[in-house]
């Protein structure tokens, strides 16, 4: 028996990306969030509320690069999505007021009339509404522990890279499957607060020259290997492999029945 081991990883959408990024609700409602913002560079957060996202890890070294950088300080908002687990899934609700209770610490200390570091939504949001705040952002900072490939890195690429306009930075876990695709995204280790807060310092200082050749590159390769793209490869590997086996059957079947004839002048 045969095995054909084969990786696919799956895109995004990003024909659809593109026509909702087009309406003009969606231009207002970034226009609307960019506003709100104001001249400060967004910091962009979108997981699910799991240990193996790193939310922790990030929050705390967002703490410690507030210490360390205060000239930061009014100039950058960290917008933290967190979506909720499936209801019951009380393994996360420590996780959770952990979280709440370092963000709430990190507000408390910092926060001025004007400034609030940390803005965090705990809640879904629609696909949507998430492709806006893609847009609004400076930085995608995606660190999460583990991941099998993470598709919100792949989706801010999609946004970020036809928009016109300045250029946003991704900066992504080098411990996510997408990073092995997304090679220009800058690289972190969750692990290390030194490599978070220093990743996030390269993206905030990085010019629009760099910014706009990373989003390039990544942008060409989120759209050729794009959600149509997988589920024609992942076709054709079948097709493929349902040739082989049609192959080795022939190779295989049992040989015709043959008569063995004997010459009538051959002695028995």
């Amino acid at each position: 028996r045969k095995v054909r081991l084969g990786a696919h990883p799956v895109g995004v959408n990003a024909k659809y990306i593109k026509e909702v990024m087009a309406r003009t609700e969606t231009q207002e409602a970034v226009d609307a969030i960019r506003k709100e913002m104001g001249s400060k560079q967004v910091i962009l957060s979108v997981e699910r509320l799991d240990y193996v996202k790193g939310p922790l890890e990030k929050i705390y070294a967002f703490q410690e690069f507030l210490e360390q950088y205060p000239e930061f300080h009014e100039k950058v908002v960290l917008v933290n999505i967190c979506t909720p687990p499936a209801q019951g899934m009380k393994i996360y609700e420590k996780v959770q007021l952990e979280l709440e209770q370092a963000i709430g610490k990190i507000n408390g200390r910092y926060s001025t009339v004007t400034w609030t570091p940390i803005r965090f939504f705990f809640r879904s949001f629609r696909f949507e509404d998430v492709l806006q705040h893609y847009a609004v952002a400076d930085i995608a900072w995606i660190t999460p522990l583990r991941d099998g490939l993470n598709l919100v890195a792949k989706e801010y690429v999609a946004v970020q890279g036809q928009k016109t306009g300045n250029k946003g930075v991704l900066v992504l876990s080098e411990f996510a499957g997408a990073s092995v695709e997304l090679g220009y995204a800058v690289r972190t280790n969750p692990y290390d607060r030194k490599s978070l807060k220093e990743s996030l310092l390269h993206a905030l200082v990085m010019e629009q020259p760099e910014r706009e050749m990373r989003m390039r590159r990544l942008y060409d390769s989120v759209a050729h290997y794009d959600i149509e793209h997988w589920g024609n490869s992942f076709l054709e590997q079948l097709e493929i492999i349902n040739e082989d086996k049609e192959w080795d059957d022939n190779q295989y079947a049992a040989p015709a029945k043959t008569e063995v004839l004997i010459p009538a002048n051959v002695d028995g």
